[in-house]
């Protein structure tokens, strides 16, 4: 190795194979074939947190469902109801007090989302004219 240089004796070293005596062959490491090769260790973890996390929703949703189909009553919660089916669909159809609140919350929505829509796009437009302290506004503002 006296005569080698430092690109050579660092190849040399490299190129040593300690399974070599054992006759497997390891393929040369290339630059940028590990980076590339997906690590399956975390797609396993985080499938498996999907998996729970769509198990830890499902039995709240099917308990609901199954209670909305019975006649159950909040202030004896041991009692679990009588099997109404949509009765209790057909119910809120034909309840005046229901129908208020559903014609209340839908025109909140539509006034709160538009309102929300206007003024946004006026804050946007005003902010994006101001020219001299758009650093500083945008640095309070947009914290990021």
């Amino acid at each position: 190795m006296a005569g080698q240089t430092t690109s050579e004796s660092a190849t040399a070293v490299l190129s040593v194979d300690p399974d070599a005596e054992r006759g497997s062959r390891v393929p040369p490491l290339r630059a940028g074939r590990l980076a590339s090769r997906p690590d399956r260790s975390a797609l396993v973890a985080a499938g498996a947190e999907c998996i729970g996390a769509r198990r830890r929703g499902d039995l709240p949703l099917v308990y609901s469902v199954n209670l909305s189909l019975r006649r159950y009553n909040p202030t004896l919660p041991d009692a679990t109801g009588k099997w109404v089916g949509l009765a209790n669909f057909a119910r809120l159809l034909h309840d005046a007090q229901f129908g208020h609140a559903l014609l209340v919350t839908l025109i909140f929505v539509l006034v709160a989302v538009g309102l929300e829509t206007v003024l946004g796009t006026l804050l946007g437009i005003f902010l994006n004219r101001l020219v001299a302290a758009r650093r500083v506004v945008t640095s309070v503002c947009c914290c990021r």
